[in-house]
């Protein structure tokens, strides 16, 4: 199978290849994108049917095809809608040799057992990134934006690297699986584990735009949708994919406690920022840089099942946002009035969240990732219900919304019940973790969901100041504010897909 999968890669990339000539029709995208479809379903049918091999170059594990079904999905659907939206664009070819290229490479280095070839792969990945974002060469504010993504890029890279080398050092092996194993595992000494755990997180953290590396991101929003399409379902969520291979090495508390505290920053930001800033494509950039704060709070607790279910639904779910992000605004309708809540509506909104959140832990009680779950669903189902009943919703909408809510529930308890096994991953509850750790954990979860309830009220001088912060970090930098962009070209090439 992994001969199938490797030759539906090699037969996309000639194929990408060939677009690029320009004596080739501009309608030949139609067969390039068929062709799309092969990768997804080679990688599809390893999953299903369980090809997992190892050798000393290929570790064909479940999570690597899972990862790559998922990379080469995304990557089908957003060329498709490529096929349109950069239609006059000047490097129209371009853009789709490269989305080809560099989701291929992507997917392969979540395959490779050799820790200098998955180093090779996730460096190519990044300058495909880099090439994308600087395709639209004639914008100033993208030639800045780019320098200062390859730096932190860069920054990424050169860090797994110096992990890689400290791993071979360490096990005197560039197999992934004899580092992993009970035998490598057991020639790692307390220095060495930990100096690779904080290299490892300072790995996740750049690609994630956790704090303090969340500005390449925010600057990002001048690239086509496309391209942030394509990064923020498949790029930016590489972090939670790492350490959760390398979750057997990544058990040093000093490292797990410091990515803690950089998603919950990262999460208060990102949050803080959605909440402020009014246009779409700013809101989606906050929004996944708390979304990538959750899904390395779960991998901090070990919670790495529940970590891979969040970035491919993620993934899917950021993708299709973007793809409806040009038709965000609509003619003025008719808007439901909102009332001041009672202190009883109030009551009943903690009541809820404390009886969804005790129900949920009694199930099966237990510390660490399970309680901090509970308080997570809790808050979930108390906002909910705030939306839904104490906003005094249309009947109509309020059943859609208790319904949605419960299906959704359901299904992730379900595909979570399925993965878990399936991936072959330690599951959360075996994983120790100190007491003080998850109380502080929980602590901060329920302080923040207070503390954002709470200054949403304020009109203070405080309040105001944070406001304004907060509308700062989301903001791009001057020098890439750019009054009349140049760009697009018309080109004969649209009457060629038209006609």
């Amino acid at each position: 199978m992994a001969n199938l999968y490797l030759g539906a890669l090699a037969l996309c990339v000639i194929s990408a290849l060939i677009f690029l000539s320009p004596r080739v029709s501009i309608r030949y995208v139609f067969v390039h994108q068929g062709l799309l479809i092969l990768p997804s379903l080679a990688a599809i049918v390893a999953l299903t049917s369980g090809d997992t091999m190892t050798t000393s170059f290929w570790h064909l594990s479940r999570l690597g095809w899972l990862v790559a079904a998922f990379v080469n999905i995304v990557n089908a659907v957003v060329q498709r809608f490529s096929i349109r939206y950069l239609l006059g664009d000047r490097k129209y070819r371009q853009y789709f040799t490269l989305f080809t290229v560099t989701t291929a490479v992507n997917s392969l280095t979540w395959l490779m057992n050799d820790i200098r070839w998955m180093a090779l792969c996730w460096g190519v990945s990044l300058i495909g990134m880099l090439l994308l974002f600087s395709l639209n060469r004639s914008s100033a504010s993208i030639k800045i934006m780019v320098r200062q993504a390859a730096l932190m890029f860069a920054l990424s890279w050169v860090s797994f690297t110096v992990a890689a080398v400290l791993v071979r050092q360490t096990v005197k092996s560039w197999d992934i699986s004899v580092a992993l194993s009970q035998t490598g595992l057991a020639h790692m000494t307390a220095s060495s584990t930990t100096a690779i755990d904080f290299l490892l997180v300072l790995t996740a953290i750049i690609p994630a735009a956790q704090w303090p590396f969340q500005r390449w991101l925010v600057h990002s929003a001048a690239v086509p949708t496309p391209v942030s399409a394509v990064m923020h379902a498949g790029f930016v969520n590489v972090g939670g994919v790492l350490l959760t291979v390398f979750s057997p090495l990544f058990q040093s508390i000093p490292a797990r406690e410091t990515l803690f505290a950089i998603a919950a920053v990262s999460i208060l930001i990102g949050t803080g920022i959605m909440r402020v800033h009014v246009d779409y494509k700013r809101q989606l950039v906050a929004s996944t840089i708390a979304q990538m704060g959750f899904m390395l709070v779960q991998c901090s607790l070990g919670a790495y099942v529940a970590a891979v279910i969040h970035l491919v639904m993620h993934g899917f779910f950021k993708s299709s946002l973007f793809f409806q992000s040009g038709s965000v605004i609509k003619p003025k309708i008719a808007t439901t009035k909102v009332t001041t809540p009672t202190l009883w509506s109030l009551l009943s909104v903690l009541l809820v969240g404390v009886i969804v959140a005790l129900g949920y832990w009694l199930v099966a009680p237990s510390p660490g990732y399970r309680l901090l779950s509970a308080v997570i669903l809790g808050c979930a189902a108390g906002i909910g219900w705030h939306q839904l009943v104490v906003d005094r919703m249309p009947k109509s909408q309020l059943l859609i919304g208790i319904g949605a809510l419960t299906v959704s529930a359901l299904t992730y308890q379900m595909v979570h019940a399925i993965l878990a096994p399936w991936l072959q991953l330690s599951p959360a509850s075996s994983v120790v973790l100190p007491t003080g750790f998850v109380v502080v954990s929980v602590l901060w979860l329920t302080l923040t969901g207070v503390g954002m309830y709470w200054l949403h009220r304020q009109t203070t001088r405080r309040f105001s100041k944070l406001y304004l912060w907060l509308v700062y970090l989301g903001e791009p930098s001057t020098n890439l504010i750019q009054v009349r962009p140049a760009y697009p070209e018309s080109k004969p090439q649209v009457r060629q897909l038209v006609g």
